[in-house]
């Protein structure tokens, strides 16, 4: 796999993880200080 490559590859998982992952972070927040 060539830089480019791997860059891109990298780039759309941080993607995948990241959005579920904040979303995720925010309401256990939510859920921790309504509690």
């Amino acid at each position: 796999m060539s830089y480019a490559e791997s860059q891109i590859h990298y780039h759309y998982q941080s993607n995948v993880f990241t959005i579920p992952a904040s979303l995720i972070a925010s309401i256990v927040y939510k859920v921790k200080h309504s509690a």
